[in-house]
């Protein structure tokens, strides 16, 4: 799940720089992960960028936990999670070690 936040982040802040230039890119990432603005949580893709087209801030909350950056951009809390895989392949979430998941965001 880290893998996919940090991913969202970084869709969500080459579009609020509207460049691919690394150090505008750089530039946005604590903007688009950290208080304050509309929270926007996993699988929020359309509210996020719907948002930030119009100028608004937002605050990505991840699929684990929340994905707050300090000043240098490295994460402040890293939250692992324990999955039990099933017969038939899904898995299931049965424990973090970390940053307490945030809760589960509505449409």
């Amino acid at each position: 799940m880290s893998a996919y936040d940090a991913m969202i982040v970084m869709s969500l802040a080459i579009t609020a720089a509207g460049t691919t230039d690394a150090p505008a890119v750089a530039a946005r990432l604590r903007e688009v992960a950290n208080p304050p603005g509309k929270v926007v949580c996993p699988g929020q893709w359309k509210k996020a960028f719907r948002l930030l087209s119009k100028g608004k801030d937002i605050n990505y909350e991840g699929a684990l936990g929340a994905v707050d950056l300090d000043e240098r951009g490295n994460p402040t809390g890293i939250t692992y999670g324990a999955y039990n895989v099933q017969p038939d392949g899904s898995t299931t979430l049965t424990n973090t070690v970390g940053t307490p998941a945030q809760p589960r965001c509505s449409p």
